[in-house]
């Protein structure tokens, strides 16, 4: 039934859109007018000539593009060929370039200059090189981090430009941590707990702070309670049962952070847990199953490393829950060599898993697989000398795009007020860090 109601909405509002996209569209169109005559004869106004007018479907593309900001307009362009196409016309990205200010040369396409302006990279780079508060202020209002740990530095040292002020400091901090930013509240608990970032010592304030961030379900406040209830930091009372009831009531709610710490607990014997390997292997195997890169890793390095290996303790049979693998919703399905065995083939793409998202540990192995035949890996030297060049073109051609970015976009913006101007405003418009 949800289903059908969501296939129902998704109909509707589409139809309402392309509907309202045609009304409005630029483009020319004709109607086919239908009359009778004299003679009560159906007669066509227009023939052959329609056919040409009507609205092609890169035209309606892009006028729903139009409505797109840059960084989603960005992004389509690997839904299809055609979406790509019509993503890169000059069109759309033209009216993004002027806001923001830009000059550049007429045969650079106007997309590259909007997404590099829009890199994190380029933006921090311009936030560091602004000379005075007033600009820094401009972007400390528009929620970016490195402004705003500018701003907070310059009042707690007396640089930047803003004179030193540990009270004004401390209700800079209050304000962020009020609107919930991530390292204000950090600086808020810790200043509390150790007399730190022009706090005063307060541990049952830090404590009832860090509860209420537990509340709204910040992950690091859970993990200061698990501390502290174990060790008696952030104004906790110390109790290891305490500790080790909230684990595993964390752990039925399905936290992450809380499995993770069971996980390490039953396999060293600490945290208050007494050593249980095979329950360990099973509550990593729900990470993975959700794609957990940290228990992805976790679960390979367990049988590369036969010696620390929970696998050389427990029964051959655990390894049959590796076939549910092949059921992971991000797993790959493609079918592994057919001489491998079951379980090499499963810790095969988890690696390689490992490996698509830059892991230097898994790509280390592979490539020592490539070079050696092991870790399961099969020899293959052209392979290996495939993968370490790509590699190494791969970091040396994005360390020069970023450098020469960097220092294009940051030096026009930084001596030219007037452009400096209209990027701000163009990034409070479309680029506040939450769409990032």
């Amino acid at each position: 039934m949800k289903t059908f109601l969501s296939f129902l909405f998704s109909f509707l509002f589409t139809s309402s859109l392309l509907a309202t996209i045609i009304e409005e569209s630029p483009f020319p169109r004709r109607v086919a007018t239908i009359g009778i005559d004299s003679k009560h004869e159906l007669s066509l106004a227009y023939k052959s000539s329609i056919l040409q007018d009507v609205l092609t479907c890169n035209d309606v593309l892009f006028s729903i593009f139009q409505h797109l900001p840059p960084k989603s307009l960005s992004r389509i362009a690997s839904v299809s060929k055609k979406w790509r196409t019509v993503s890169h016309d000059r069109r759309l990205w033209e009216p993004f370039y002027r806001k923001m200010g830009l000059r550049f040369p007429p045969y650079l396409h106007p997309k590259i200059g909007v997404i590099s302006a829009l890199n994190s990279l380029i933006i921090n780079r311009i936030i560091n090189e602004l000379k005075t508060p007033q600009d820094n202020d401009r972007f400390v209002a528009l929620g970016y981090k490195e402004a705003i740990e500018k701003k907070f530095k310059g009042l707690m040292e007396g640089n930047h430009g803003y004179p030193k002020n540990l009270k004004a400091a401390r209700q800079f901090n209050e304000q962020l941590a009020a609107q919930r930013y991530p390292l204000a509240c950090e600086r808020k608990v810790f200043g509390l707990y150790f007399e730190i970032d022009s706090y005063r010592e307060d541990p049952n304030a830090a404590r009832h702070f860090n509860d209420q961030l537990i509340s709204e379900g910040y992950p690091k406040a859970i993990e200061r309670r698990i501390k502290g209830l174990l060790y008696g930091y952030f104004g906790y009372s110390q109790s290891q049962e305490s500790a080790v009831a909230y684990v595993d009531q964390l752990v039925k709610q399905g936290f992450d952070i809380a499995i993770e710490r069971k996980i390490k607990g039953l396999l060293e014997g600490k945290y208050g847990y007494i050593e249980n390997l095979p329950e360990a292997w099973e509550l990593n195997e729900r990470l993975v199953a959700r794609g957990n890169l940290e228990a992805i890793e976790r679960k390979v390095e367990w049988v590369f490393t036969r010696e620390q290996n929970p696998l050389t303790v427990l029964s051959r049979t655990v390894f049959t829950s590796i076939r549910d693998f092949f059921c992971y919703p991000w797993c790959s399905k493609e079918a592994p060599n057919e001489d491998l065995g079951e379980e090499i083939k499963c810790i095969r793409i988890l690696n390689d898993r490992l490996v698509s998202v830059g892991s230097c540990k898994a790509i280390t192995r592979k490539y020592d697989g490539l070079v050696n035949g092991n870790c399961f890996y099969q020899k293959d030297s052209e392979a290996a000398e495939r993968l370490r060049q790509y590699l190494i073109s791969q970091e040396n051609h994005k360390a020069r795009e970023r450098k020469k970015k960097e220092f294009l976009l940051s030096s026009y913006y930084i001596q030219n007020e007037e452009a400096l101007n209209k990027y701000i405003n163009f990034l409070r418009e479309y680029a506040s860090p939450d769409n990032f």
